[in-house]
């Protein structure tokens, strides 16, 4: 708007996306693991504690630990950027409260 000032402020969280991403990916992922589950169950529906059953179940359970594993690592790497990125904007807005200061100081 043409004579009108405007003060803007915004915080952009690097890496938000990819987090974001990668989060999205680990659920479909576990969705996947958990339909597999129930497919395997109901593949040995009556022998559900033949070897067989339970070993397949087993590995698809390992890899839902690991991928529980990955989402944990994830979320922790979002939280220690975030912070990061907080930390940088709360210096910087300290930094411009002092510059205001001198500013006003300058104007007495």
């Amino acid at each position: 708007m043409p004579g009108k000032k405007e003060i803007v402020a915004g915080i952009r969280l690097e890496g938000e996306k990819k987090f974001k991403d990668d989060v999205a990916s680990i659920n479909k992922n576990l969705t996947a693991m958990k339909s597999e589950l129930g497919k395997v169950s109901a593949e040995y529906e009556g022998q559900a504690n033949t070897l067989e059953a339970l070993t397949k179940k087993q590995e698809i359970l390992n890899r839902m630990l690991d991928e529980q594993k990955r989402k944990v690592s994830a979320t922790e790497a979002g939280l220690k950027n975030a912070k990061q990125n907080y930390e940088n904007v709360g210096k910087a807005l300290e930094d411009l409260y002092i510059d205001l200061e001198k500013a006003n100081d300058k104007l007495k």
